[in-house]
């Protein structure tokens, strides 16, 4: 019966992947709709029904190579940092129930983490330095999932140092014309922000139904401003124009909601403000909340991004801020 139980949920699966990623049985090189060959001798299995959500995956993405990871033996890898490390670009890795630790590096190469359940499947680092976050990426896509960078107390990484870890870092040259997709995922760091993204040329960075709280204690070094108790450092996201070559970006955040353990929620920062670089944002029904103010209005520009280098497309509205509606 349970071996029954995880066969049934492979197929529900591999169902799901021929919905998501337009997968053709007559292609020969067409792996994602076969049941894993490998015998499966599990002591246990938790029962898990599929509940993957199908979300809007990229036209870019709808690949077929799927490989699953789960910590009771019965997938493909027991470690999501093994999974990144050891599949081919583009590989989709679903990831089953339990929590992951571990930084995921993943600068240079693009990857597609989905899991079942966002409450169930997480993703966590505890170290704390700004190169551990819980992901280094520069492009792909993460749905349903959990990741969180997690202080704990001993930590290599000081609370009150200058950088720390985010959740996610997006941060490479390898990110030109690419994109980066979040939907359906709780990001959290007890460091720095939850997202950290300097955008790249031609670049896209889209966030959807998704929490991103910051929840460190105090400011954080030069990243602070003077008030940086009443002023929160960085938010719980952060994004700066390109550092590299000069260009468009755009970015993209819908039905999120922002939480900040300080008192500011959202830094856009223009890097070159005397340069080619325009970041395009269209931001929809967005809430931004700190634990001083409440449901607050407060943005730190810092470099009077909206005024150089970041745009508001006209389709931004519904957000708490009013000065992030056009």
């Amino acid at each position: 019966m349970k071996k029954f139980s995880m066969y049934l949920l492979m197929i529900l699966m591999c169902f799901n992947c021929i919905l998501l990623f337009g997968c053709d049985k007559e292609d020969p090189k067409c792996t994602c709709c076969e049941l894993h060959s490998n015998e499966c001798n599990c002591e246990k299995n938790n029962g898990e029904s599929s509940n993957i959500e199908s979300p809007a995956i990229p036209e870019e993405f709808k690949l077929c190579n799927t490989v699953i990871v789960s910590q009771d033996g019965c997938g493909d890898y027991s470690s999501v940092v093994e999974a990144v490390k050891n599949t081919e670009e583009k590989t989709v890795i679903y990831i089953m129930p339990g929590v992951y630790e571990g930084t995921i590096e993943a600068f240079t190469k693009e990857i597609i983490l989905i899991g079942v359940n966002k409450d169930r499947c997480i993703l966590k680092s505890n170290d704390g330095r700004y190169t551990k976050p819980v992901i280094n990426m520069s492009c792909g896509y993460i749905a349903n999932l959990t990741l969180y960078s997690e202080y704990v107390e001993g930590v290599s990484n000081n609370i009150g140092g200058a950088a720390g870890a985010y959740a996610i870092h997006c941060e490479n040259e390898y990110g030109v014309g690419k994109s980066l997709n979040i939907y359906n995922c709780n990001l959290k760091s007890d460091f720095f922000p939850a997202i950290g993204a300097g955008l790249r040329k031609d670049f896209t960075l889209t966030i959807e139904n998704s929490t991103l709280e910051n929840a460190q204690v105090v400011g954080r070094g030069n990243y602070s401003t003077s008030t940086a108790e009443n002023e929160g450092s960085l938010g719980a996201v952060y994004i700066h124009d390109s550092i590299g070559a000069e260009g468009t970006s755009y970015f993209s955040m819908k039905n999120c909601v922002l939480k900040s353990s300080l008192g500011n929620t959202f830094t856009p920062y223009s890097h070159k403000p005397n340069s080619n670089n325009k970041v395009y944002c269209e931001l929809v029904n967005n809430v931004l909340y700190d634990k001083i103010n409440g449901k607050t209005n407060n943005v730190w520009y810092r470099g009077n991004s909206f005024n150089n280098n970041f745009f508001l497309e006209p389709t931004s509205f519904g957000n708490s801020n009013p000065e992030l509606n056009s």
